[in-house]
């Protein structure tokens, strides 16, 4: 809900054009009168051969009568999606604070160094023509790396094209310092409000070299926990923003090494007084995760935004925030219908939901509201179908009990060996709570 020009509050889903599509323009003006706000855009996946050519062994890339404009499902996108996501962005709120993308530029499969190196150069450059004068804060993703999540520790040299491709002339030397030595970098956004950025590639079974024989990659850890005493020093708060999120992924996969899961869920509950909330990626889906602490309260909560590419067969998304100094105040996610995006002048853009009206929940938006929400999707089948929809952003798909319970589990469980212990049976399901 938003209270437009200091009026009375109203619910967003009041503001209807026919069944499905809101004004973008009047939700800008709702939003841009309700606080100050930032957008969180990931996983593009840029891929700068998409319908181009005639014998590749990707069919995304081969020229094809039945690729759309804007993306085909099961595809990586053309850089038109981004720059109609831009586009769709300006209008809402042409000037907010700041800009967060949470990894992967670089398509899938990307066939060189340098086509990965082009696709984060590219996007970069029209997110700043559309954003000239709006900071831009960038996560490493798996993708942005050549060949995907290779990135041997100390790559100085990979680490200063991407800081050159990301547009980070801003930072100072201590920034600069330990995102070319690590890709993890720290800026205050506000008086009151520090954001952390993490290269959590480092920690990934997937990330090669190997890592896990490590107690530390690259003193990322003792870095962060750093700052977070700092902020807590300090009576500032803390953003975070990652890539890959702990606990499972897609179809249930593990993410990162166990001893690593372990170490940032930690720093998250031990911090959860200075921590506002992490803002992550990677899953291509819209959902969350809780972190609880001894006692097994709610203490800190993970945001992950659906992806921009529509490769999980999902319609592509971004976020946009409105917050304050005490910290968030509510999200909206927007999505393109891309079955229905056939029109390569004309991308419509409509508002998938607004969080604390979707889930009938107060702002802000804090560790309980989020937890509210987790039990009201775990617990009434009302809140379990409308996640399901928001999920994909609407692409009808229809769901299992077995989903049901990945969902629950994933959103319950941010470590992962809890996760797979919940799926398996041997930790109390989360419909304990209801």
């Amino acid at each position: 809900m938003v209270a437009p020009f200091g009026g009375a509050v109203v619910p967003l889903s009041a503001f209807r054009i026919g069944q499905a599509t809101r004004s973008l323009w009047l939700l800008s003006l709702l939003i841009g009168h309700a606080c100050a706000g930032f957008f969180q855009l990931t996983d593009l996946h840029f891929d700068n051969l998409y319908n181009q050519q005639k014998h590749d062994s990707n069919p995304c890339r081969n020229r094809d009568d039945s690729h759309g404009p804007y993306g085909t499902y099961a595809c990586d996108p053309p850089l038109l999606l981004w720059n109609s996501a831009l586009e769709a962005m300006k209008l809402l709120d042409p000037n907010p604070d700041f800009i967060l993308y949470t990894g992967d530029f670089g398509a899938h499969q990307s066939p060189s160094e340098s086509d990965t190196y082009d696709a984060v150069r590219d996007a970069v450059g029209a997110l700043k023509q559309a954003f000239d004068a709006v900071p831009f804060y960038p996560t490493i993703g798996n993708d942005d790396m050549f060949p995907s999540y290779y990135m041997p520790l100390g790559n100085a040299s990979w680490l200063e094209r991407l800081a050159d491709a990301y547009q980070l002339g801003w930072m100072d030397a201590d920034q600069r310092a330990t995102f070319e030595r690590g890709g993890y970098y720290a800026v205050q956004i506000s008086p009151s409000t520090q954001l952390i950025v993490l290269n959590i590639d480092y920690l990934c079974i997937s990330h090669t070299p190997d890592t896990h024989s490590l107690p530390d990659p690259d003193a990322q850890f003792s870095w962060f926990e750093a700052q977070l005493a700092a902020a807590r020093a300090g009576g500032r708060k803390v953003l975070i923003q990652g890539h890959m999120p702990p606990g499972a992924g897609r179809g249930g996969t593990q993410n990162m090494w166990d001893q690593y899961e372990q170490t940032l869920v930690g720093l998250l509950s031990n911090f959860s007084d200075v921590v506002v909330c992490a803002m992550m990626g990677h899953s291509h889906r819209e959902t969350f995760r809780l972190v609880y602490n001894e006692t097994q309260d709610p203490a800190a909560f993970i945001l992950l935004t659906g992806a921009l590419s529509p490769i999980d067969n999902n319609n592509p998304t971004f976020r946009h925030y409105t917050w304050d100094e005490t910290g968030l105040v509510d999200y909206w996610t927007f999505y393109l219908d891309l079955k229905h995006a056939t029109d390569p002048k004309s991308a419509k853009w409509q508002l998938a939901y607004e969080l604390s009206d979707a889930y009938d929940v107060a702002r802000p938006l804090s560790v309980s509201s989020v937890h509210e929400v987790y039990k009201k999707i775990v617990c009434n089948k009302t809140y379990t179908t409308k996640f399901a929809d928001f999920y994909q952003s609407f692409r009808g798909v229809d769901y299992t009990k077995e989903d049901e319970l990945h969902w629950q589990c994933s959103m319950r469980y941010a470590i992962y060996q809890d996760y797979h212990a919940c799926m398996k049976g041997t930790l109390d399901p989360p419909t304990v709570h209801c």
